[in-house]
Order: C-alpha cells, then sequence, then structure tokens
C-alpha cells in the first residue's frame, strides 16, 4: 500500500479492520551529532568564560597593595670615631606597612602571585569540560591553606552565583530547534 493515496472514508474503515491502514506519516529527522557538537562548543565557551572570570576577580583581589613608605635607620659600622664611640651610618630602607590580616586577601608587596594565576579549561568527559584556576607558587598554597588568607576559593565563592548563571543558561540554536523542548 502506497502512501499518499486519497481513500475515502469506508475504504479506510476496512483497511482499519484488516490492520493495513497507514499509521500516519512521520518524517523524524535526528540531528544528534549537531546537537551534540552544539552543546559540547556552547559548554566549552561557557566554562571558559566562567573561569576567566574567576581568574580576572582573582587578580583583582590580589591587587591591593601593602603601603610602602621610605624610612632611614642608623647602622653601626664596626668602626670607632676618634672619641671611642661606635660610628653609624645612615640607611635607607623602605618600610612595609598594611599587610593583610587573617581572613583578608592577601596584600601585594610585589605584584608576582598576580601574574602568575592562571585559568585553563580541559575535556573532562564525554560532554564535560572543566575549568581550573590557580598559582604554580609554593607560597599561594600557602596563603591559600596555611596563613588562612584564602584568595582562591573565597573568590569562587562569591562568584559562585554569577558563574552558575553562565553556565546554566538555556542552549539555543537551529539544531537545538527539535529538541528545545527538553530543557537544552
Amino acid at each position: 500500500m502506497a502512501l499518499g493515496i486519497k481513500r475515502t472514508g469506508v475504504e479506510r474503515a476496512l483497511l482499519r479492520r484488516k490492520g493495513k491502514a497507514a499509521r500516519g506519516v512521520l518524517d523524524v529527522k535526528w540531528f544528534i551529532r549537531e546537537v551534540d557538537a552544539k552543546i559540547n562548543f556552547t559548554m566549552r565557551r561557557r566554562v571558559k568564560v566562567a573561569t576567566e572570570l574567576v581568574k580576572s576577580k582573582v587578580v583583582l583581589n590580589l591587587s591591593t597593595p601593602v603601603v610602602k613608605t621610605p624610612a632611614k635607620r642608623k647602622v653601626k659600622t664596626g668602626e670607632l670615631t676618634k672619641r671611642g664611640k661606635a660610628r653609624f651610618k645612615t640607611k635607607r630602607f623602605t618600610r612595609v606597612t598594611g599587610r593583610s590580616k587573617e581572613g583578608e586577601f592577601p596584600h601585594a608587596e610585589t605584584t608576582h602571585l598576580m601574574g602568575t594565576v592562571f585559568g585553563t579549561v580541559k575535556k573532562g568527559g564525554k560532554g564535560m569540560w572543566d575549568g581550573f584556576v590557580g598559582t604554580p607558587l609554593s607560597y599561594g598554597v600557602i596563603l591559600e591553606t596555611r596563613m588562612k588568607r584564602s584568595f582562591l576559593a573565597r573568590t569562587l565563592n562569591e562568584q559562585r552565583r554569577t558563574v552558575n548563571k553562565i553556565l546554566g543558561k538555556k542552549i539555543k540554536g537551529r539544531a537545538l530547534g527539535v529538541v528545545g523542548g527538553f530543557g537544552l
């Protein structure tokens, strides 16, 4: 029996009784590869954006400088004056004040820690992307864990709502129009 042949109502009823009726024309197109590629591409970009956001906020939080003021102090030279007193020499140095306290973000004496903060995105598995923000410096780990001057975990917790908004948006696109009703 060919689909598309027009039949009268009686003919259709007879064919239904015999079990030979056309069930209907169903045109299904599978776009699973296109949908998978679109989701994969979109999520990789979103994880990259979220990672860069957290990285830039970490650098911003580390950018509070310590206060450096020039100062002078007297230092013994090891020599004696004509009267037998110790000879002193005035040395200039920089006095650093305003260091961070427990619970605060570390204050920057140099910009070395800020300059080494990195953000990378790696494939975690099928359809999964992982974003990493960190520093390769050992004293970054010491500040984060031992000295209670967390800057990585604290920044991530502060940005959690924004990161969730970035990652949780609905994905739109032509290939997804077929499955858009399923919350993708």
